[in-house]
């Protein structure tokens, strides 16, 4: 009874600790910028527009190792974003190499980089009005709720196993 409700216990604090909203902002520069929170990470990205451009979500597509943004574009412009390198990077064995992009479906080519940091890189990708969803592919990405998460499971699991191993010994002791 008492390992079970320790087990309980530790599930919903694992579920209320991954399920808080934890963002982290980078900013580039005094120009104020518009950001928007990437799902499920801790994450935040800065954008700017020319044109008319509002992006109403963001979140990490892990398998395809992209960002996928579903945007609102009511004329054609620009967008510059920041992407922390945590968040989405892309770089081969040389170094950094272009992003590339899919705008409405269809691969549009490498976007424009503007300023790189050793945290951050700032790109540019050209929108046409009516345009509704942009994924900006890297070859890293971090994984939903990053390694944070993972660090508290493996915690979890020891104490599960630390736990059953003193109520277990408890019992020998009990039946003896």
């Amino acid at each position: 009874m008492l390992f079970s409700l320790l087990v309980i216990g530790i599930l919903i604090s694992m579920a209320v600790f991954l399920s808080s909203d934890v963002s982290a902002q980078v900013q580039t520069n005094d120009i104020p910028n518009k950001s928007i929170n990437v799902t499920n990470t801790n994450f935040t990205i800065n954008y700017n527009s020319t044109g008319d451009l509002k992006i109403l979500s963001a979140k990490t597509d892990v398998q395809s190792k992209s960002l996928v943004m579903t945007i609102q574009s009511t004329k054609d412009g620009l967008l510059t974003v920041t992407l922390p390198r945590e968040l989405i990077d892309r770089k081969d064995r040389i170094g950094d190499t272009p992003f590339f992009y899919v705008i409405g479906g269809y691969l549009s080519g490498e976007a424009s980089d503007n300023s790189d940091t050793s945290t951050q890189r700032t790109i540019t990708i050209p929108f046409m009005q009516g345009t509704n969803l942009l994924v900006i592919s890297g070859t890293q990405i971090a994984p939903e709720f990053g390694t944070l998460a993972g660090t508290v499971i493996v915690i979890a699991i020891t104490g599960i196993i630390v736990i059953s191993t003193l109520v277990n010994s408890f019992c020998v002791k009990i039946m003896e």
